[in-house]
């Protein structure tokens, strides 16, 4: 079997839990990080922690992630999280499961709905009762907008989506109808002077809102920069011979946090080290089955103290009748 490689279906996911801020990354708001289509599968191909060729080439029906505490016997209260996949490789549904007497019950789901291979609707539930969706709006093959909506319609939070040349360039998030955030999408030469110049008058345009600049050679991003609140970043990538990333800097007032990614010679990734100010170095490490299939993630306080370890247990349309594969 060839390895499944955790590099390409996570990395945007644990960038996004380090750097937390308030960027195009950030989990903590959904509409912002599930719109995001440019950083995650434009450019990196890389989207919702998966990828959808790397699924299909695996043939991948389903994973579930659980708590290494959980993992064979699952204990009433815990919960686990299960994604689905259709044959093609695109995800079908992200649903939560909480055992309750000896029954699993949904306490959440996401659905994936397309038209002709095209994301067209997020449908959120929580409960069994329907929260939210966000609705994909395009022009052409172009994603244009993306709409979240309740029972009431639409709540005023959204993203604009611009492109030129046939490349996406520009976006622009708002909560509740009010411009928060502005993202710009340029090749790396891209002068800094206008750059400077550009997030000036965005600053002066709405007051209040987050300029970010991602900065991109050969579809990869290099560089950010980051101007939110009080604060302004420059955030630097590096990637290895192979096209991996190999570590990621975050800058600001002489301070830097720091994450270094570590491969095999199958091109799996084996360690994150994160570096901040003042704070304990902290690693995430990821092992494989003999066959090279990843089957566990760890977060040590140290190379050796385990704080948490995640088991991933998969499920493939080859042997789906019969078979769970760890």
């Amino acid at each position: 079997m060839k390895s499944l490689s955790l590099w390409r279906l996570l990395p945007v996911f644990l960038f996004s839990c380090f750097f937390y801020n308030v960027n195009a990354q950030n989990t903590a708001s959904v509409q912002i990080n599930m719109a995001n289509l440019f950083q995650q599968d434009y450019l990196t191909n890389q989207g919702h922690i998966y990828n959808a060729n790397f699924v299909r080439e695996r043939k991948i029906a389903s994973f579930k992630i659980f708590d290494d505490k959980n993992a064979e016997s699952l204990a009433d209260g815990a919960q686990f999280t299960q994604y689905d996949f259709y044959e093609n490789g695109q995800i079908q549904k992200e649903t939560v499961y909480k055992k309750q007497n000896d029954d699993l019950k949904v306490i959440g789901k996401k659905e994936y709905i397309y038209d002709n291979e095209k994301l067209k609707t997020i449908k959120e539930s929580f409960g069994g009762e329907f929260f939210s969706e966000l609705v994909f709006v395009y022009s052409g093959e172009n994603l244009t907008a993306v709409i979240e909506k309740t029972q009431d319609g639409a709540t005023g939070n959204w993203s604009k989506y611009y492109w030129e040349n046939g490349k996406m360039n520009k976006k622009i998030s708002y909560v509740n109808n009010k411009i928060v955030q502005v993202e710009y999408y340029f090749p790396a030469d891209k002068s800094l002077a206008k750059l400077t110049e550009m997030q000036e008058e965005e600053k002066r345009d709405v007051e209040g809102k987050s300029v970010f600049f991602y900065l991109y050679d050969n579809d990869k991003i290099v560089t950010e920069l980051w101007f939110a609140f009080a604060d302004d970043y420059v955030v630097t990538r590096g990637y290895n011979a192979e096209g991996q990333l190999e570590n990621v800097t975050k800058a600001k007032r002489g301070e830097s946090y720091t994450m270094n990614y570590r491969y095999d010679t199958q091109g799996n990734l084996l360690r994150i080290k994160e570096t901040a100010p003042n704070q304990a170095d902290k690693y995430h490490r990821y092992k494989y089955d003999d066959n090279q299939v990843f089957i566990n993630e760890e977060i040590l306080k140290t190379d050796t103290e385990v704080l948490e370890r995640k088991i991933y247990r998969y499920e493939f349309w080859t042997d789906k009748e019969d078979s769970i594969r760890e």
